[in-house]
């Protein structure tokens, strides 16, 4: 391990400096929050804003959310800021037990700072930290898990296997991936310990007792939730994870594409530089061990989301591993490429902050809107993502409603609850309220694709009932609904 006995790390300044590094990422993430939405953002702030408390995969993510709007409901901070702070917190939360972590695996103190800092200014974790996002309060599991590893490399005993595997099974709860999160932590765990540590059958005893746990609490929840009614999509991650027919259809360029994208750059510098570790033994096992676990996570990543670059956003476990490669290379070089990790990483990963943090658009939006508005009040009928990103954080306290979720419903269900929806509208034009139907909106309900089952009905309705006034052509494209003459 990297530690020495002429550096030891006293328990009492690990428990001060883990307070620190919490306190210090969370205040960092805060500050360097991003006022711009980025990929499930939207869709989840949308969701949440018209009732929806349970995700159907990423199960955790609404009533983690409900919970610290109700715990932050005196400052009155608008959704967005809380779900931008739960990203930012979750981080935080995993950055303080990976660096219980790095303590635990035996890492000296500037050692183990030095890899907090790396791994804090990861372009990728940086990114999601400060975007509203389910990557963020994941991190949290991971940081869990893989202070359960150290624990269990420490002392391998089977109540350190179980607790590794529960820790890892509860990740699944915040986001789909940590389904295979335990094949990491398991591929670590037998680079990492040696036949002194633990005999051969004892190391496959502990990986059997922490792989029952990981799955065991994924579907024992399952069939739990069941029983009150929620589905969870067990069966849909579990699809994602096995099925290889969307490879057959990818074009094999994707390889180099997504190692690029979603590893080498996205984690620049510390995915190359932990490549040093090959000049140890112990490094070359961890190194080996490792290069099935970045190529199933890339496997993963392309059958989720496709040929996307989502910013390592499913391989940010991956981070983790590759700071232990770095602590596990040569004495002599450790501290040199844990700071120039920190140094280049934080480089990249505040200017890609810098330049995906653009509000220009949805700030001109907000700000023709009140022109057109001309203070009257006013109901937006929103349904793309600029929407979302304009009204949360442009137009705090606009009533709107987001139409997405009505174009996912089937054709019955969407029909049943028609009737309330004209109600509502009818009530608020009888108000006098301008109600604005958005150009994102009735692109989102057009648009056909397997999410959207009654897009088109429910645009149809409208167009059917209300005359859609076209404003002038400005930076807000939108449509005045107004009552059919008799």
């Amino acid at each position: 391990m990297p530690g020495s006995d002429a550096d030891p790390y006293p328990p009492a300044l690990i428990r001060l400096d883990v307070a620190s590094v919490f306190l210090a990422s969370l205040l960092l993430y805060c500050l360097l929050g991003q006022e711009k939405n980025y990929g499930d953002g939207n869709f989840l702030l949308g969701f949440y804003h018209e009732g929806a408390r349970v995700h159907p995969v990423h199960i955790l993510y609404f009533p983690a959310l409900s919970l610290l709007g109700t715990l932050l409901a005196p400052l009155g901070l608008s959704l967005f800021q809380i779900a931008a702070f739960y990203s930012a917190l979750g981080t935080s939360i995993g950055l303080a037990f990976c660096h219980l972590a790095f303590a635990s695996f035996g890492a000296s103190r500037r050692e183990a700072l030095l890899a907090l800092g790396a791994l804090a200014f990861c372009p990728a974790l940086l990114f999601f930290a400060t975007v509203v996002e389910l990557h963020g309060p994941f991190f949290a599991f991971v940081g869990l898990s893989f202070f359960f590893l150290a624990r269990l490399m420490r002392s391998p005993q089977a109540w350190n296997a179980l607790l590794l595997g529960l820790a890892s099974g509860g990740s699944y709860y915040a986001h789909a991936s940590g389904f295979i999160l335990v094949g990491l932590l398991l591929l670590c765990f037998m680079g990492m310990s040696s036949r002194e540590q633990c005999c051969r059958g004892r190391q496959l005893m502990l990986l059997a007792i922490t792989a029952s746990a990981h799955f065991g609490l994924i579907y024992a929840g399952a069939f739990l939730l069941r029983s009150f009614g929620l589905v969870l999509g067990v069966e849909e991650a579990q699809g994602y994870v096995g099925s290889l027919e969307v490879l057959g259809e990818a074009d094999w360029t994707w390889g180099l594409r997504s190692l690029w994208e979603e590893w080498l750059w996205a984690f620049m510098p510390i995915s190359v530089l932990s490549l040093a570790a090959v000049q140890t033994d112990l490094g070359r096992r961890l190194t080996l061990a490792l290069l099935p676990a970045i190529l199933t996570y890339l496997l993963a990543a392309l059958i989720l989301v496709g040929d996307h670059d989502e910013r390592g956003a499913y391989l940010l476990p991956l981070a983790v591993s590759a700071l232990l490669a770095i602590l596990v290379a040569k004495p002599c070089w450790r501290q040199r490429l844990l700071l120039a990790s920190l140094l280049l990483g934080g480089g990249i990963g505040l200017s890609r902050v810098a330049l995906h943090d653009d509000g220009r658009l949805s700030l001109a939006e907000a700000a023709e809107f009140r022109r057109v508005s001309a203070g009257q009040p006013t109901y937006l009928l929103t349904g793309s993502e600029s929407d979302i990103e304009t009204c949360m954080l442009r137009l705090p306290g606009q009533p709107f409603r987001h139409l997405a979720r009505y174009a996912g419903l089937l054709p019955g269900e969407l029909e049943a609850q028609l009737p309330t929806l004209d109600r509502a509208i009818d009530a608020l034009l009888s108000a006098g309220t301008g109600i604005y139907l958005t150009a994102g909106a009735i692109r989102a309900l057009e648009t056909a694709d397997e999410s959207n089952r009654s897009g088109a009905i429910f645009l149809a309705h409208l167009r059917s009932r209300y005359l859609l006034l076209a404003l002038p052509e400005g930076s807000f494209l939108a449509y005045r609904l107004e009552r059919r003459p008799n």
